[in-house]
């Protein structure tokens, strides 16, 4: 019995930490227009937070932002790009709306509609999941 129990622990560890080997990386993207080859995470973090994001060569850049209902990479990349969890960030819009200092980010519903809005906005910058990058995208950060 005891040989039983120390083997189911040892069983939940190694799923535990596959799950976390495993995790998909996220990627800062924008339309294959875009002139820009990189970004850092400072000038994203500006971008997200509704503030004037500008890169070294003069470009604006503007973030859309993904739908709540993709929360593991919504939250992995709100906690890695600005160190806050999503609540927060919710939070802080509903402020700076709330208070008339800007509007909200406008927000993409899905991947394909990600795609087509980047390609139409060539200064726009998203996030996705490594596994949802399509064609249209460049890559232009990407947070483990």
């Amino acid at each position: 019995m005891k040989i039983l129990f120390l083997n189911q622990k040892i069983l939940f560890g190694l799923v535990l930490l596959s799950g976390a080997w495993a995790q998909a990386k996220t990627l800062v993207v924008s339309s294959q227009k875009f002139s820009e080859n990189q970004i850092d995470s400072a000038l994203v973090k500006e971008a997200f937070l509704g503030r004037s994001a500008v890169t070294k060569n003069g470009f604006t850049i503007k973030a859309i932002d993904r739908q709540e209902n993709d929360a593991k990479t919504r939250a992995h990349f709100i906690k890695s790009v600005l160190g806050w969890n999503t609540t927060r960030y919710k939070a802080f819009w509903s402020q700076i709306v709330f208070t008339g200092k800007g509007e909200a980010l406008p927000v993409a519903s899905s991947v394909s509609a990600l795609a087509e809005t980047l390609d139409r906005s060539p200064g726009s910058i998203s996030f996705v999941d490594d596994t949802e990058k399509t064609q249209q995208m460049k890559v232009l950060l990407t947070i483990d």
